[in-house]
């Protein structure tokens, strides 16, 4: 290998360290799983987060949330922002970075990822959102 691989390969790695098959829960600290699971839990019973038949909360690796792009507000229908506000919530009660396994970029890099969730959202713009929400 180059170095210049070497190094491609490196920050690679720094900046997404999870595979197509990452469980959620590997994005948090071992001591948050139980806040993620309840967290998961109150989101399906919500109707806003869907499970695969099979799945539970702590082998989920693909976040599928129930929303419509342009969903009216006050017809029963979850849009974007509904999800942004759950995951800022999750962020909160982990106690931001410092309940992530990584950083919080690493994290908004994995829920933007098509195999990790439906959101179809660049990660900076989903951070931008985020970062709003858990500062207010």
């Amino acid at each position: 290998m180059t170095v210049e691989s070497k190094k491609r390969l490196e920050s690679r790695k720094r900046l997404t360290p999870f595979r197509k098959n990452s469980r959620v829960m590997n994005q948090f600290k071992p001591k948050h799983w139980p806040t993620v699971c309840q967290w998961m839990i109150t989101q399906q019973k919500r109707g806003l987060l869907m499970l695969q038949e099979g799945e539970t909360p702590s082998c989920i690796t693909c976040l599928h949330f129930n929303f419509r792009p342009h969903a009216r507000h006050g017809r029963g229908e979850f849009c974007k922002y509904d999800i942004y506000l759950a995951l800022a919530d999750l962020i909160r009660q982990v106690g931001h970075t410092e309940g992530m396994e990584h950083n919080l970029m690493v994290f908004y890099r994995y829920i933007s990822s098509p195999e990790h969730s439906n959101l179809n959202v660049d990660y900076k713009a989903l951070k931008r959102q985020l970062s709003n929400m858990i500062d207010e």
